[in-house]
């Protein structure tokens, strides 16, 4: 963050180039999404490799 801010200020204070940012919490990424139907369409659909399951669900599980 601070690394950010310096680059920020200075790209201001040169009058170089315009700065923008956009910053967007994930912190409960997957609250309105339901998890089963996410982990069987993973499996399915994506033909996600069941390790690969077995890590999401383990994150969707230990994320609250």
């Amino acid at each position: 963050m601070h690394e950010f801010t310096k680059d920020v200020y200075q790209a201001i204070d040169m009058h170089k180039v315009k700065v923008g940012a956009i910053f967007v919490d994930l912190t409960k990424p997957f609250d309105s999404v339901n998890q089963a139907l996410l982990i069987r369409k993973s499996m399915t659909r994506y033909n996600l490799e069941p390790e690969y399951v077995k890590i999401l669900k383990s994150y969707l599980e230990n994320s609250y």
